[in-house]
């Protein structure tokens, strides 16, 4: 095996190949902005990943926008909840107030975002089972690698089955199996699958991003 691989003859055929994706896909690069600019900087590059048929990064960043959406809004809404009233606040106060914010949601894994989100009324009853949902089935599939939320094990395909006998290469029967269960080919059939969804997904994850920031500063201007 080669110690260097590049799926790409020359540049050339790389460009034509992003090219006929940026092509088909241009439109997918428009977005509605939240007004946050961590979340939506993430949103676009989630965006571009599946425009450049990056389906599985697409859905990894969209799970990463998710999990900092939640936890930039915990903070905003400490922050805008406790900054001083008075119109002599300076900015040691802002900066007291903004760490204190960064100290208690920084750290916070996407679970406890979302619950803790819930529980402040920044999300919910629906959309935090939703979230969880998605936290399940999606986040964990991709972020953590958890193959069993991404193949059914009942899902079934056809495969044909080879022997080495006499110095040959012979075929020996066709059968059907659980793709979870062909772990040699789970690279390839998680790329077929995220091409074809990633973009269902990021729409979907998307709208309720949207949604719940756009309650914020409906919420936070009132």
């Amino acid at each position: 095996m080669n110690e260097y691989f590049n799926p790409f003859n020359d540049k050339n055929s790389a460009i034509e190949f992003y090219s006929k994706n940026i092509n088909e896909r241009f439109n997918f690069l428009q977005y509605k902005q939240t007004g946050i600019h961590e979340v939506d900087i993430k949103r676009f590059e989630a965006r571009q990943c599946v425009v450049f048929g990056l389906g599985i990064s697409a859905i990894v960043m969209i799970s990463v926008t998710l999990e900092e959406c939640l936890k930039t809004l915990l903070k905003y809404h400490y922050f805008l909840n406790n900054l001083p009233q008075s119109p002599e606040f300076d900015l040691e106060d802002w900066e007291k107030v903004s760490l204190a914010a960064e100290d208690a949601f920084g750290t916070f894994k996407l679970h406890n975002a979302i619950q803790k989100a819930r529980k402040e009324d920044l999300i919910d009853e629906n959309e935090e089972k939703v979230l969880l949902e998605i936290k399940e089935f999606i986040r964990n599939a991709f972020v953590h690698s958890d193959k069993s939320k991404i193949f059914d094990e009942q899902s079934k395909t056809r495969v044909n089955v080879m022997k080495f006998e006499d110095g040959k290469i012979q075929y020996k029967e066709n059968r059907k199996m659980s793709i979870l269960a062909l772990n040699i080919a789970h690279g390839f059939a998680e790329k077929e699958q995220t091409n074809k969804e990633s973009p269902r997904i990021i729409e979907q994850i998307d709208s309720i991003i949207i949604t719940i920031c756009e309650r914020f500063w409906k919420t936070h201007s009132s």
